[in-house]
């Protein structure tokens, strides 16, 4: 999907991230989550899928249209999804 290597990829707990979330973005660290970060922007769980799936450009952008919905209504789906995966 990133054939353009426009993204970075890591787990909360990598170096990576531990640089990427130093100072204001801590907390994201605790999130356990998906949590995507656009230049100042940041996008959690649900919203942060939808949003990699709206800049991807590929067929899967217009499902990636829903990140304009807000977290507290789209996040229920994307825990009940994440609940359904782990079993």
């Amino acid at each position: 999907m990133d054939k353009k290597n426009q993204y970075t990829f890591s787990s909360l707990n990598g170096t990576k991230a531990k640089t990427l979330f130093a100072g204001n973005y801590g907390f994201l660290r605790k999130k356990k989550s998906v949590v995507f970060l656009e230049g100042k922007r940041v996008w959690v769980r649900s919203n942060a899928v939808l949003r990699l799936l709206w800049l991807s450009g590929t067929k899967w952008k217009y499902l990636g249209a829903l990140f304009v919905i807000p977290g507290f209504l789209i996040n229920p789906f994307y825990r009940l999804g994440a609940l359904l995966v782990r079993k």
